[in-house]
């Protein structure tokens, strides 16, 4: 009983988001996104971490967006998000605008819920795409 409690804890929202997107699959859904792609890559990182927004603009967005023989766009959330639209909305329209999807790891942010909508939004745009 503890077990399956603990289970459920833990793994509740996961087994949910699965089976309403195999339901989803079944029921014939397709996404009414186009493949029209505005950024070259998605960033997504802890916003709330100093040292990981510190390193993502001065270094990774300096070395991607900036030097001379690369010419990629990031969409990053502190500078692109729309204000007033639901984190959900941003999230989705930085997903599908994006070719890529970059995750900036840490062990706080891997537990985070942000991260666990992104990563699985990214990874219905996979499924999706294929």
């Amino acid at each position: 009983v503890m077990l399956a409690a603990l289970a459920h804890h833990w793994f509740y929202w996961d087994a949910w988001f699965i089976y309403h997107v195999c339901l989803a699959k079944v029921k014939g859904y397709r996404s009414l996104s186009t493949s029209q792609t505005f950024y070259d890559a998605y960033v997504s990182y802890d916003t709330k971490d100093a040292s990981v927004t510190d390193w993502v603009i001065n270094e990774l967005r300096f070395h991607l967006e900036e030097s001379e023989d690369k010419n990629v766009l990031l969409c990053l959330e502190e500078r692109d998000w729309d204000p007033g639209l639901a984190i959900i909305d941003n999230l989705m329209q930085s997903i599908n605008q994006s070719k890529k999807t970059i995750f900036v790891l840490t062990k706080k942010y891997a537990k985070n819920w942000n991260f666990k909508t992104a990563f699985y939004l990214a990874l219905q745009r996979l499924m999706d795409e294929n």
